[in-house]
């Protein structure tokens, strides 16, 4: 009952993980607010001479610092140490490393130093990484992601709330915190796979009632005939629609006569010794299979769930009604309200149908002012390897291209980091090539919000003031947004960098070969009112 809905629980709180929870805030305001009056008085009475995170409990506590320590055992466990300049975490006892639950460094060999600090990892008067110390004390796990880390060295570490955006403590975020913590203490054990797990793995997932009927199928907790008569009803087992053998829910939804047809007409292909009799599980595995091949239409893949959800109802209707439903329109109500279903939560597949369809877009890229230089940024982030690929191009007020640049970055955790490593590398390029005056255009909103608001994304701190170090040195500058089909010729650049791996940095005047006749085409867009007069002049000077 108090699993979560997307988990086919019923949604319900436990009460007391929840008043964990709400104690736990508790525990944060005294963590967070040291100065005000409550968190005063507590540590003159409990923790006078150490930190509240390593209080115990004291003499003679009263009940409610008893409550306020079990709220902290929550606390502590979601508390991630962000390294700045890494003189006071501890490497082998504060949790540092972010992994599948927060924890600090795995101790491989005894004779360590126990007062290891995390500045010690890294060259000296730097926030490079020191690799060969890194694999001397850590496994190959932990120096995967300690490399993940960006080092700040103008800032304090701090202790923050690692599953918020903004680093603040919510009861919501703790509660789930110590769901997860109770599913992994859990031992499961059940007699088949979970194959209804399968539905959760590609964006976006189904429906609640398609996920639920979907499970109910993969259980056998079908009200067909053969299921009811197992519960003590006396019915007859025969199927109704076409009398050839007993109603199962294999028999409903693949070997009946319709069902067949229904399949037949959806072009996807049955096992090659047939549905199996006996067991959903061989059949939904078949067609959870189908749906990885890349032979089979994206259009039929991506909408079997719902022809199994029709063939269901049109079993219904024949049962209950006594109406029957055309092949043809069970099969085109199925593929349309698919399709609605993804239309309306952005598939990935119809967004690239919209980016590389001829509708005109209704922002055209244009040139910077007189006295400007414009500088497009695009990245691309693969998400199996962490590898980005990022570029810039930096154009004048005609339009011209007079540099570019690309170069690869590997470990980025998101799409946001990518983003933000190729304004990194943009900003730094600016100042090294003395350009004052500089718009800056991204087709990521979120991107723009983290520079023009750090203070909303702390996880991302480091490199957001490395970002406004370098723009700071600049005379004048901008940030505009941009949609990501204005910007194609670097987000074109950028891809080449994870798809053909060209991994080498550079910077090279004016732009890549490959892409002259695109950046005519943006250019012929954007003729500036200063470039006709200059046209014009040329013309009659040749006439005169």
């Amino acid at each position: 009952m108090c699993r979560q809905k997307e988990k086919e629980g019923l949604g319900f709180r436990d009460i007391e993980r929840f008043n964990q929870a709400l104690l736990g805030k508790q525990a944060w305001r005294i963590f967070d607010k040291p100065s005000s009056l409550l968190a005063q008085i507590l540590q003159h009475r409990y923790f006078r001479n150490q930190s509240f995170l390593n209080s115990g409990v004291g003499n003679r506590p009263l009940y409610g610092w008893r409550s306020i320590m079990w709220g902290r055992d929550l606390l502590k466990k979601g508390l991630l140490v962000k390294v700045g300049n890494g003189q006071s975490t501890r490497v082998w006892k504060d949790n540092w490393i972010d992994d599948e639950f927060l924890r600090s460094a795995t101790q491989f060999y005894e004779g360590i130093d126990e007062n290891l600090r995390v500045a010690d990892l890294w060259y000296p008067n730097s926030t490079t990484w020191n690799l060969p110390i890194l694999r001397h004390y850590f496994n190959e796990r932990d120096v995967t992601f300690i490399s993940r880390i960006r080092p700040n060295p103008t800032r304090e570490d701090e202790s923050r709330w690692n599953f918020s955006r903004h680093g603040e403590y919510t009861t919501q975020t703790a509660y789930k915190l110590s769901e997860s913590i109770l599913e992994a203490s859990e031992y499961q054990n059940t007699n088949i796979p979970a194959i209804e797990t399968r539905l959760e793995y590609g964006p976006p997932p189904p429906p609640r009632k398609i996920r639920h009927f979907f499970w109910r199928v993969a259980r056998g907790a079908m009200a067909v005939a053969e299921r009811l008569n197992t519960r003590g009803m006396n019915v007859d087992t025969l199927c109704p629609s076409c009398h050839s053998g007993p109603e199962t829910v294999c028999h409903v939804l693949f070997l009946c006569p319709m069902a067949t047809h229904v399949w037949s007409e959806v072009n996807l292909p049955p096992p090659r010794s047939g549905f199996s009799h006996n067991s959903i599980f061989i059949n939904l595995h078949h067609l959870l299979a189908c749906c990885d091949s890349a032979k089979i239409p994206i259009v039929t893949r991506r909408a079997f769930l719902w022809v199994l959800w029709h063939i269901w109802k049109a079993r219904n209707s024949f049962t209950l009604k006594k109406t029957r439903i055309s092949i043809e329109s069970l099969v085109e109500q199925a593929y349309e309200e698919a399709d609605e279903w993804f239309m309306a939560n952005g598939s990935p597949i119809q967004i690239q149908v919209a980016e590389t369809s001829t509708t005109p877009c209704t922002r055209k890229w244009e040139p910077p002012p007189p006295s400007f230089t414009k500088c497009s940024i695009g990245s691309d982030w693969c998400l199996r390897s962490g590898g980005a690929g990022v570029v810039w191009l930096l154009r004048n007020h005609l339009g011209n291209p007079l540099f570019h640049s690309r170069r690869s970055f590997s470990n980025a955790r998101s799409t946001l980091e990518a983003e933000l490593l190729s304004v990194l590398w943009a900003t730094e390029n600016m100042g090294n090539m003395s350009q004052s005056k500089v718009i800056f255009e991204l087709s990521s909103e979120q991107a723009i919000q983290a520079v023009i608001s750090p203070s909303r994304y702390p996880e991302h701190g480091s490199l957001l003031s490395e970002i406004m170090r370098y723009l700071n040195k600049l005379e004048e500058w901008r940030i505009v947004y941009l949609l990501e089909t204005s910007i194609v010729l670097v987000w074109r650049i950028a891809c080449s960098v994870i798809a053909e791996q060209r991994h080498q940095s550079y910077i090279a005047r004016g732009a890549p070969s490959w892409l002259r006749a695109l950046i005519i085409s943006e250019k012929s867009y954007s003729t500036t009112m200063e470039e006709i007069e200059i046209m014009l002049f040329s013309y009659f000077f040749t006439l005169f």
